[in-house]
């Protein structure tokens, strides 16, 4: 173990006092947005079965290219500002949406569905998802993906911060602070699967322990699914030590300080892009507005990033160019 250098080694004291990690979504790109839409409906297609070649505009595709720079290169997110929601009927939004996100990665489906663009809402329904189970507050965690895209549509009606954090600054801290639970991330803990269920119809476990610090071709990442891990506890599969519970927590009490921290209130419009291998983020606890058609959503895309190294194999990942043949 090492200590992590590099742009995306940040703390949130730091950039809340800079603005270079916002990207203005610009007019030019906006009507090209527009075009985007007015093709698919002319060729009758969906958000569902949008063809993206139909995104490929020079404005559309030079933002693009500086949006994955941010995410490789830079502080490893980008906070896009300007979409136009008010401008779209829902279904259209999600088909410029998927053309603003044509250029930054292949878009998959995500965990239990098959569809490229979900609805993170509360639904208050007994068919519900993970993403829309309920409100409430998240620790911090990853999405198992290269990239994940959040376009904020509706906020609530207080509350629902999102708050994010360099695993890599955290890392660098704990290497300081409790290397001893540092290691016991390195080594990783077994995870239940959400979407897997055996003969039984069990959730599976993986046969494998799943590190929240690893590497993909040389350079370190991070993949924290703490409730994947609980649930494993839940479920009566695993135990954990009293010293596996505290590395989790100090990894989460490092990530949540207000030095390390920096939290955002996502307003309509705001697309926060994320690269999930260095990046962990949260949401504080919010209050809803009553009617379905008021509350809170954001719409959510999961990206794998051609020319990116792959996850290891110990890593849990979801993979677009594996998942689906759809771009």
């Amino acid at each position: 173990m090492k200590q992590v250098a590099g742009q995306h080694v940040w703390r949130g004291a730091d950039l809340a006092e800079r603005d270079d990690w916002m990207r203005p979504i610009g007019d030019l790109m906006r009507a090209d947005l527009d075009a985007v839409v007015a093709d698919a409906h002319r060729l009758g297609q969906t958000w569902q079965n949008f063809d993206p070649a139909l995104a490929d505009r020079d404005s559309l595709a030079e933002f693009g290219a500086v949006v994955r720079r941010d995410l490789a290169d830079g502080y490893g997110f980008s906070l896009l500002r300007g979409m136009p929601v008010q401008n779209y009927e829902p279904d259209d939004l999600k088909i410029a949406y998927r053309a603003l996100c044509r250029h930054i990665g292949i878009a998959g489906a995500q965990g239990d569905t098959e569809n490229r663009v979900v609805e993170v809402i509360d639904l208050q329904s007994p068919e519900k998802t993970f993403y829309n189970m309920r409100g409430g507050p998240l620790p911090m965690h990853v999405d198992p993906v290269d990239v994940v895209g959040l376009l904020c549509v509706r906020k609530a009606k207080r509350g629902g911060l999102s708050g994010i954090a360099s695993s890599m600054m955290i890392h660098n801290v704990m290497l300081d602070e409790c290397p001893e639970a540092l290691e016991l991330l390195y080594r990783g803990f077994y995870n239940l699967k959400r979407n897997d269920r055996g003969a039984d119809g069990r959730q599976i476990l993986t046969d494998h322990l799943c590190p929240i610090f690893g590497e993909a071709a040389g350079r370190l990442i991070c993949s924290l699914t703490r409730s994947a891990i609980l649930a494993a506890v839940d479920a009566g599969r695993i135990t954990l030590s009293e010293e596996e519970l505290d590395a989790l927590d100090r990894f989460e009490e490092i990530a949540t300080r207000p030095e390390i921290m920096l939290q955002m209130d996502l307003e309509p419009g705001d697309i926060q892009i994320l690269n999930n291998r260095v990046i962990v983020h949260n949401r504080t606890d919010y209050v809803d507005e009553e009617p379905m058609g008021r509350r809170r959503m954001l719409l959510r895309q999961w990206l794998t990033v051609p020319g990116w190294p792959k996850f290891p194999a110990n890593m849990p990942h979801a993979d677009a160019e594996i998942l689906t043949t759809a771009a």
